[in-house]
C-alpha cells in the first residue's frame, strides 16, 4: 500500500509484499527505507552458541534447533515439552545453559525470575544435570557478580551469570572456569 504525502511516496509493508522490480520511494533525492526488526534474543542465543563453541573444548554441545529434541516433563501425557538453549555434556557430566535476552528486575537485586529458577530446575531433573547456567545480558557495570545457589535434593547447582558483551572473551572465559570447577 503506498500513499502520497506532500509529493513523496512512503510505501508501508502491512498490506503489499515487495516486488523485485520496487525500489524503496525517494523524495528530493532522498532514500526512505524500512527498517529491519530483530528478534535480539535469538542473535543474542546464537552469539552465546559461537562464543560457547570456542571457549568449552572438550564438551559436546547441542543446541535447542539442532540436536535437542527435548524431553516432556510429563512422559505419560507428553505434556510440558522442555527444550534447554544448550545441553552440554563432557564425560559423563552434563550442564544445561539457558538464555535470557532480559535482565532480572531492579528491585530484585539482581536474582533471577522465580519462573526461570524453576525452569532450570525442571532442566537438572529431566536431563540429570548437576550443573544449569542461566546467562543475561550485562546492561550496567551494577549488574552483580555470578551467583550460585545450591539445592541438595536433587544435588544441583545453578549459577546466574551476566554477559558482558563489550567483553565477551572475559566474560566467557569467567564462565567456562566456573563450568569446569567441581559441584
Amino acid at each position: 500500500m503506498c500513499s502520497t504525502t506532500s509529493g513523496c511516496e512512503k510505501a508501508t509493508f502491512a498490506d503489499a509484499e515487495p516486488h523485485a522490480d520496487q525500489e524503496p520511494a525517494r523524495c528530493r533525492n532522498e532514500w526512505a527505507n524500512g527498517a529491519f526488526l530483530f528478534q535480539l534474543q535469538y542473535l543474542y542465543e546464537n552469539y552465546v552458541e559461537s562464543k560457547l563453541r570456542e571457549t568449552m573444548e572438550g564438551y559436546t554441545i547441542q543446541t535447542q534447533g539442532c540436536g535437542n529434541r527435548g524431553m516432556y516433563l510429563l512422559d505419560q501425557s507428553k505434556t510440558l515439552k522442555l527444550k534447554p538453549d544448550f545441553h552440554l555434556t563432557a564425560g559423563g557430566n552434563t550442564i544445561i545453559i539457558d538464555t535470557k535476552w532480559k535482565t532480572p528486575h531492579a528491585r530484585s537485586e539482581g536474582k533471577p525470575d522465580r519462573n526461570d529458577l524453576y525452569q532450570l530446575f525442571a532442566y537438572s531433573i529431566k536431563f540429570h544435570a548437576k550443573k544449569v547456567v542461566l546467562l543475561y545480558p550485562k546492561q550496567s557495570n551494577k549488574d552483580p557478580q555470578p551467583k550460585t545457589y545450591t539445592s541438595t535434593c536433587p544435588e544441583v547447582t545453578i549459577i546466574v551469570c551476566f554477559i558482558d558483551l563489550l567483553n565477551a572473551e572475559q566474560s566467557f572465559s569467567k564462565l567456562a572456569c566456573l563450568l569446569n570447577k567441581s559441584p
